[in-house]
């Protein structure tokens, strides 16, 4: 039921934007082949400012990591067990850094992936079967 909903939800619209791309793309080109390589480009073209947003919070990510990295060795180097964990959990809550913040690195990953579970629902369900791909 889940899986259904977040089908119908995010899937289903990205499924329909695939196709409307592809149709309008094999109409130009009158190659199937081709027509595939451009939806690629175009959709790729479209999340290109997400990418471009996410990438950017990776490099966040990275400079406070590097800017933590001297004291944070410290802190591992002189302190152990609990003590470790308490004044590290305050170096980071002084310094605003969380944990949950290095999610953002797999965030491009999380963009991508619907669009490749809708292109993959597109390709494998589209009845264009014979029509030859390149040659």
């Amino acid at each position: 039921m889940i899986s259904k909903t977040f089908f119908y939800i995010f899937i289903q619209p990205l499924v329909l934007l695939i196709e409307f791309i592809f149709t309008i793309m094999s109409r130009w080109c009158g190659n199937y082949g081709v027509a595939i390589i451009m939806v690629s480009v175009v959709v790729n073209l479209l999340i290109l400012p997400l990418y471009k947003r996410s990438d950017a919070m990776q490099e966040q990510e990275r400079q406070k990591q590097k800017e933590m990295e001297h004291w944070v060795k410290h802190i591992r180097k002189t302190f152990s067990g609990d003590e470790r964990f308490m004044m590290l959990s305050t170096y980071y809550r002084q310094m605003e850094y969380q944990h949950l913040n290095a999610i953002r690195r797999s965030l491009s990953l999380l963009l991508q992936s619907p669009l490749y579970i809708a292109a993959y629902q597109y390709l494998t369900h589209d009845n264009q079967q014979g029509d030859s791909v390149l040659f």
